[in-house]
């Protein structure tokens, strides 16, 4: 259990709380629905962020000089020993549940600004969104034409999902179920949709397999994630670098499934942060499998 678990309204006495890992208690923070105000900043004395305490008061998490050398020593010893960094592994279906619960929606409704650019004009076909949450994307799709599953383990995501569909008065197939659990349908899908699934290796590369091996003769396949260069560049997504992606690593998986690659690379996605309007680094690559005409799905 965290500080913050542990914490009850007037607990807290003062205004600055010290941690050893400051990422790894914003990242868990954020996976509770904490808001944090802008990014972790520096400091003369070392790092911190801020956020509010359940009474509402401003409170102010640190880690000094000295506890950030102490966190590197061990992160160095953890790669020297296991060859990665440290990771506190994949979310689970009740983890999901518990940051989905709540009336509002955590990613909003509008649909992803990439998936808009790469599929808007494409003839509409069959499609699949893989790990869709509360099925934002999914819909967008439905709105466009297409006849699309959204696929999820998260029961409260999948609710909010079909909300969601019903209020836009559209349909969407939802199927609870881990990507690894999905079984792809015979023949494939025209688009299978892979937005900021959050697996660690060897996961995700079976996951990301799974759906190039899902394309069907003439469709795409999109996947869209948190960059490995997020974490020096960007701002928000996961804080644990085993969770990020790189292009390359999933060109290899599109092209051993057979795939061609029409686009890979990094791109670059405006957040809206207390601080200002910043710039997160997620990956892109668009595959397709080249049988009919690129481009035109049916």
């Amino acid at each position: 259990m965290t500080w913050f678990e542990s914490m009850t309204p007037g607990s807290v006495k003062g205004t600055v709380l010290e941690t050893d890992d400051l990422d790894e208690e914003v990242a868990r923070l954020r996976s509770l629905g904490v808001e944090i105000a802008g990014d972790v900043q520096d400091a003369p004395w070392g790092r911190f962020a801020t956020f509010d305490d359940p009474d509402g008061n401003g409170l102010v998490l640190q880690q000094t000089t000295q506890q950030t050398a102490q966190q590197t020593a061990r992160q160095t010893a953890q790669l020297t020993a296991t060859g990665s960094p440290r990771y506190r592994g994949p979310m689970d279906s009740h983890d999901w549940d518990e940051r989905y619960q709540g009336t509002d929606l955590v990613w909003t409704a509008t649909p992803n600004q990439f998936l808009v650019s790469e599929v808007e004009g494409l003839t509409p076909g069959t499609a699949v969104d893989l790990a869709c949450g509360e099925g934002r994307n999914s819909v967008w799709l439905a709105e466009q034409g297409w006849a699309v599953t959204g696929v999820d383990f998260s029961a409260v995501g999948l609710a909010k999902g079909a909300k969601l569909a019903e209020a836009r008065g559209v349909d969407v197939t939802w199927v609870e179920a881990s990507v690894a659990d999905w079984v792809a349908p015979l023949g494939g899908v025209d688009l299978v949709v892979v937005c900021y699934l959050q697996l660690p290796e060897p996961q995700r590369t079976a996951a990301l397999t799974k759906a190039a091996d899902a394309v069907a003769p003439g469709g795409m396949l999109l996947v869209i994630a948190h960059d490995k260069d997020n974490l020096i560049r960007g701002v928000g997504g996961p804080q644990d670098p085993a969770a990020l992606y790189a292009a390359p690593e999933v060109v290899d998986v599109a092209v051993a499934a057979g795939l061609h690659v029409d686009r890979a690379g990094q791109v670059l996605r405006s957040v809206v942060t207390d601080a200002g309007t910043r710039e997160a680094v997620d990956t892109l690559v668009r595959a397709s499998r080249m049988t009919g005409r690129p481009g035109e799905l049916k």
